[in-house]
């Protein structure tokens, strides 16, 4: 039986410097770096926003950001779930510092991270879902 599960999503990005922030974790499957944009599930009880700010920080430790807008929605199945994927526009401060998050019982570690423009982040990115989002969010900046 597929259970649901949202999710929410991060198009992180500096409006100073225009450029915009993805992660590299390992892929489970290939093993390889997979680029990525900072995601992660909504608990029980939370509000995309709140959900939003806590993956943020999880991720890459940044506090100071703004949520502008959610710009996208996209769903996929993988291991018997749907995944219900909410992105939103984020404003990050490109000065704060990025602390990655490490390894835990629950989480493959984020081991590298960029600030890209805008056509190389999209480039860099390793899933079709993650390119459309980014691509399809353009239009709100």
């Amino acid at each position: 039986m597929k259970t649901d599960r949202p999710s929410v999503q991060a198009f992180l990005y500096s409006r100073e410097e225009e450029r915009f922030l993805i992660i590299g974790k390992k892929d489970a499957f290939s093993g390889l770096l997979a680029w990525r944009l900072v995601k992660g599930g909504v608990k029980k009880g939370e509000t995309d926003t709140v959900a939003l700010k806590r993956e943020i920080h999880e991720e890459v430790g940044l506090k100071e950001v703004k949520i502008l807008d959610r710009v996208y929605y996209y769903e996929f199945n993988y291991l018997n779930q749907n995944h219900q994927v909410s992105v939103y526009l984020v404003e990050a401060n490109i000065n704060e510092k990025i602390k990655l998050q490490g390894e835990s019982t629950d989480e493959t570690p984020i081991i590298d991270y960029k600030w890209l423009p805008l056509d190389d982040a999209v480039e860099k990115l390793s899933w079709e879902n993650e390119k459309t989002s980014v691509k399809s969010s353009v239009k709100y900046l």
